[in-house]
């Protein structure tokens, strides 16, 4: 039995404070038509709001305590087909969560860090002055770059991901800081805040494989957003930018994105478009 344990945030009412957290399991077992159906998805907790909670962990413990207690013990499992009980250890496959709840799940120091990669790779970030939040950029600025931000450019070849052995070695150097500005410093340079909840779990993918990437707002949300606004050349910068010689804002004309879009409109008649026309026709 393997689980993946999902959390998120949601607001109850439109117009009032209501941040309340929840969290489901679901098995990989079964099969993916029906895996993610209402009566197959397992409700784990509940952190009632307004606020957002403060230690997460406090709140998780519970819920990982039961299951590691079921994972030393093992469930018995009624088998209808055999008529007969068995034991079985439930593993912990994923943790999944959005970009501020898995910080939270995984003890990193999220996307504003300077290594604050999804899955925890070897790429620092860069950030300007007056500007806490990193960035992933992999070219160095031609401008002065503050400390911290000088690296070399980066080859995106060059990037790995850390084994468990190399995960373990940079979190107890972040353990085993003597000082407040030790901590301040391991942390920035590996990443990492603190052990993740999930590391107790006697039965479980280890850390840090056991974080996948947010592929849903990945693709679905984040990358249509920053390439529209950046074709547009209405994405954030700064005030001295001069967005006229953006060779890239090919739709900053409005007169162009309209045109665009009418294009855009006109493609549903398109046969090339499925579940447009019929299953029948081919482009």
């Amino acid at each position: 039995m393997l689980l993946v344990l999902s959390m998120d945030g949601a607001q109850l009412y439109r117009n009032k404070e209501s941040d309340t957290w929840f969290g489901v399991a679901t098995l990989i077992d079964l099969a993916p038509e029906i895996r993610h159906a209402r009566e197959m998805v397992l409700p784990l907790f509940i952190i009632g709001g307004p606020n957002a909670p403060k230690n997460y962990d406090s709140f998780l413990f519970p819920t990982f305590a039961h299951l590691s207690a079921c994972q030393t013990l093992g469930l018995q499992i009624w088998d209808t087909l055999r008529q007969a009980s068995f034991n079985i250890c439930p593993w912990f496959g994923f943790g999944t969560a959005d970009t501020v709840g898995m910080a939270e799940l995984n003890g990193w120091v999220g996307h504003h860090g300077r290594n604050g990669c999804r899955i925890l790779c070897s790429m620092p970030g860069r950030h300007k002055p007056g500007v806490g939040t990193y960035y992933p950029a992999m070219l160095k600025p031609h401008s002065s770059v503050l400390p911290g931000s000088a690296h070399p450019d980066i080859d995106i070849n060059s990037i790995t991901t850390p084994l468990p052995d190399e995960y373990n070695k940079k979190l107890h150097l972040v353990l085993g800081s003597t000082s407040t500005q030790e901590y301040v410093q391991y942390h920035r340079e590996t990443g990492i805040c603190k052990p993740s909840i999930v590391s107790v779990l006697p039965k479980s993918i280890p850390v840090p494989k056991c974080f996948p990437v947010d592929t849903m707002h990945l693709f679905g949300l984040n990358i249509a957003q920053l390439l529209i606004s950046l074709w547009c050349g209405s994405i954030d910068h700064a005030q001295e930018d001069d967005t006229t010689s953006w060779g890239f804002a090919v739709l900053h004309d409005n007169v162009v994105w309209k045109a665009h879009g009418a294009s855009v409109a006109g493609a549903s008649l398109s046969s090339c478009l499925p579940g447009i026309q019929s299953a029948t026709q081919s482009c």
